[in-house]
């Protein structure tokens, strides 16, 4: 008998099912929580390429507002804030790269306050990749 066979007799035939308690909830409203006072935008958030910041340090941004992109999917602004800067942070994955800081105004709503969503057929014509992405 190998080392490996002593190991799958000790695993869980079909895995853990804990109870849900999902009677202390269910009667409860769903609410939004108040933005952090800092966000952190990384601008490398997948294997390729990084976004370039579009924003500068300083400057204001309102919550939708494009703060990366140029080269992959644009970057928005998750609330409205100032541009604390731009700077190296550590990751999930351990390794120190670019982000965005963001200082988030106390009265920021989550209302996207830069502009509506359009659908594929308002935007005219062949809409480009960027505005094909998530269709």
């Amino acid at each position: 008998m190998s080392i490996l066979q002593l190991f799958r007799r000790a695993s869980f035939s079909h895995g853990i099912h804990p109870p849900g308690h999902k009677q202390l909830t269910a009667g409860t409203p769903v609410r939004r929580l108040p933005f952090p006072s800092l966000l952190i935008l990384p601008l490398s958030q997948h294997i390729g390429a990084p976004a370039r910041a579009v924003v500068k340090k300083g400057e204001e941004v309102v919550r939708g507002h494009t703060a990366s992109g140029n080269v992959s999917v644009p970057i928005h602004a998750p609330a409205t804030g100032r541009i604390k800067g731009i700077e190296p942070v550590t990751t999930a994955r351990g390794v120190k790269e670019k982000a965005i800081l963001l200082e988030v105004f106390e009265a920021s709503t989550q209302e996207v306050l830069w502009q509506t969503p359009q659908r594929p057929e308002e935007m005219g014509g062949h809409p480009s990749p960027q505005n094909r992405l998530g269709l």
